[in-house]
């Protein structure tokens, strides 16, 4: 029987280049936030009224999680890279 973690990396192979990009996505929106400091909820509430599902869904994933980084740590804010 394989370890837990092995089968979990297995399952996921496959998704490694979505998470890539959604890494990348989540990079450039902290960017925008980050340079033009633009308010978190404002994003959000304009993101929420977009025509888009996938949209509204990936800013609604990735606003909290750039909130959270900015909270650990708003001046020295570092992103690992996935490549």
């Amino acid at each position: 029987m394989q370890p837990w973690h092995s089968h979990t990396r297995e399952e996921f192979n496959g998704y490694h280049e979505d998470v890539k990009d959604f890494v990348a996505q989540i990079m450039r929106i902290t960017d925008m936030i980050k340079v033009e400091n633009i308010d978190f909820d404002l994003v959000l509430e304009n993101a929420r009224k977009d025509q888009h599902e996938r949209v509204r869904n990936f800013y609604e994933l990735g606003i909290p999680i750039v909130k959270n980084m900015f909270t650990i740590a708003p001046t020295n804010l570092i992103l690992i890279s996935t490549t």
